[in-house]
């Protein structure tokens, strides 16, 4: 009797070992979403290759098709209410093709792209930017705007933001500049990102046109940065060179608008 009971006991040990080791559902479920999510990031780029070795488009379908199906399959097989996230699978999708597509585009050599929109997206930076134009309307590259109407006011109330940023943004009309209506001006270090090289730089102006649209390199650019023991001066950068000046918030200067980032 005593070594059965000894066996009963051994083996119930066992099982509770094993149960406390057995890999949670809703784990489970997370683990096995996200290794359909990197399946289909390496398919996708699979087919980029396969696409640039060819010198055709890539072909997508394969991929879509697996991804869609072995997504869903792990929440199916988890149960409702057992993932951690649900119903999830066409943001995921999306989530993980952008970054695909970026991956594909920054080994191509490609940092800029036209969204066809009248704005530039900087992938290195994930940064999209206002392209200027000559137009006439509130992104024209001769448009001059100030920081703050009066000296020695600090507060970000002149037309940089009033009259520029407010007509992106919908004010005028209810209409957003490309569909967006959280356009804000760069900081300074972002505002340098988009030089052709840093100062003092060799070719003016320091901006490429054919990417940002036509420029007015007469003057600085504002950016959205107070100067540290100057509260009624901004920071700005003039693309003829490159560099970073300080000027007086009451000062017209040109803007350029951006969008996305921190």
């Amino acid at each position: 009797m005593f070594h059965r009971l000894t066996i009963f006991a051994a083996i119930a040990a066992l099982v509770s070992v094993q149960s406390a080791h057995a890999v949670d559902p809703a784990v489970k479920c997370e683990a096995s979403k996200l290794k359909e999510a990197a399946k289909y990031a390496s398919c996708r780029l699979k087919a980029e290759a396969k696409g640039v070795q060819k010198s055709e488009a890539a072909d997508y379908t394969k991929c879509e098709e697996k991804f869609t199906e072995k997504f869903n399959n792990a929440e199916t097989k988890a149960g409702v209410g057992v993932c951690p996230s649900e119903g999830d699978e066409a943001s995921i999708n999306a989530r993980v093709t952008d970054d695909a597509d970026t991956v594909a585009l920054l080994l191509s050599g490609t940092r800029y792209v036209d969204n066809s929109d009248g704005t530039v997206t900087d992938i290195e930076t994930g940064l999209t930017w206002q392209k200027t134009d000559d137009a006439g309307g509130v992104t024209d590259k001769d448009n001059q705007y100030t920081w703050n109407p009066a000296y020695p006011g600090t507060a970000p109330t002149g037309t940089a933001f009033t009259v520029f940023l407010a007509g992106l943004n919908g004010a005028d009309d209810g209409t957003c500049f490309a569909n967006h209506c959280d356009w804000r001006i760069p900081t300074i270090e972002e505002l340098q990102t988009i030089l052709l090289e840093p100062f003092p730089c060799g070719t003016n102006p320091c901006i490429n046109q054919a990417v940002f649209g036509p420029q007015n390199a007469s003057s600085g650019y504002w950016s959205s940065t107070t100067v540290a023991d100057d509260p009624t001066a901004a920071k700005d950068v003039p693309f003829d060179y490159g560099d970073v000046v300080n000027d007086a918030k009451d000062y017209p200067v040109y803007v350029r608008a951006v969008r996305g980032g921190s």
